[in-house]
């Protein structure tokens, strides 16, 4: 099965720290403990993976453990660093070690056992691309053309490689603040294939800090988010409730920029809400929008608002109570439900 670009790193930081915890076992004594460093990059590379693929509980593991070996190996660094010889590994030294080199083995095996479903766009015949936007609701969006331009706007399209003639088939959707376009992605894909150009968004302009503090922001929204509708819902439908408007004008957004007009057929997909709130009927008042495709409204979909975290997040899937796919079933499921919804 391939592995992911986020597994591959991860099964990277947990190796180097198996080689990190393990080297009191091959090292002389008499040398320079050139490895003493591998420690310290490893946790560089921890806090790189955690910015790079956003919190979860596999990365904070993984970035704890590895700020514990650093912690226990940073004698041995600064001895590297003024050029001295290896005097000795103490029992404590060794002791913690193997304590670790346990947490790394053990990060290895559920990481290979809980890892995501790689999705291969090709697979499915459509292409998969990423625009970036700068901008506001207030003052518009335009495609960023300078060098670390501020992106307030993600936007992935797919579209299939063989289009067939006819009406032109179009979805806009907005990625809730509780996923992002990586749990969605195999049902973009699916939706693609059926015929649809999908443009999805992930925005995050600063209406769309929702908390207008730091767990607003792109980087800390999903995991945050996901804490406050796990342990108060009702807080987190009253945020959203009241950011009604601003999802509102996000579609609006992906309309303007999917050019949709009256001989397209277009569909808003809705994954925001869940519970007994419906939102469909904001978003089929929008102009240009023919249908409003809820993926709530489908039963066999038991993850509403979160997305189809069991082919793409397993370890947070079990947490809902779902299990592992790797067939992609109810991304192919709910697509299928979109394209049939007109």
């Amino acid at each position: 099965m391939p592995f992911t670009n986020q597994t591959l790193v991860q099964l990277l930081i947990l190796f180097l720290l198996f080689l990190s915890c393990s080297r009191f076992v091959f090292m002389r004594r008499e040398k320079e403990d050139s490895l003493a460093v591998l420690p310290l990059a490893v946790f560089i590379i921890a806090a790189v993976n955690v910015f790079a693929f956003g919190l979860n509980i596999q990365n904070i593991y993984i970035l704890v453990l590895s700020f514990i070996v650093f912690i226990i190996n940073v004698r041995a660094l600064l001895r590297l660093a003024a050029s001295l010889v290896i005097d000795r590994y103490g029992w404590a030294f060794i002791i913690s070690s193997i304590i670790c080199l346990g947490f790394a083995v053990y990060g290895i095996i559920e990481v290979l056992d809980k890892m995501p479903v790689k999705v291969s766009s090709s697979r499915y015949e459509v292409s998969l691309t990423e625009e970036n936007y700068t901008g506001s609701l207030v003052s518009g969006f335009k495609k960023t053309d300078k060098p670390f331009e501020k992106v307030t706007l993600r936007l992935h399209k797919a579209e299939p490689l063989m289009k067939k003639s006819g009406q032109k088939k179009k979805a806009v959707f907005v990625t809730p603040v509780t996923a992002d376009f990586s749990v969605y992605e195999a049902f973009i894909c699916m939706l693609a294939r059926e015929g649809y150009t999908v443009y999805c968004g992930e925005f995050s302009s600063d209406e769309n800090n929702f908390t207008g503090s730091l767990t607003g922001t792109s980087f800390l929204r999903k995991f945050y988010f996901r804490s406050l509708k796990l342990s108060s819902p009702d807080e987190y439908k009253k945020i959203m409730l009241s950011k009604k408007n601003v999802l509102t004008e996000d579609y609006k957004v992906l309309l303007k920029i999917a050019d949709a007009d009256a001989s397209d057929s277009v569909t808003a997909v809705l994954d925001v809400f869940d519970d007994d709130t419906d939102y469909s009927a904001e978003l089929s008042g929008l102009p240009s929008v023919d249908h409003v495709f809820a993926m709530k409204s489908v039963p066999e979909y038991k993850t509403p608002g979160w997305g189809p975290v069991e082919n793409t997040e397993p370890v947070f899937a079990r947490k809902l109570g779902v299990e592992k796919d790797t067939g992609f079933f109810i991304s192919n499921f709910l697509a299928q439900k979109a394209a049939g919804s007109n």
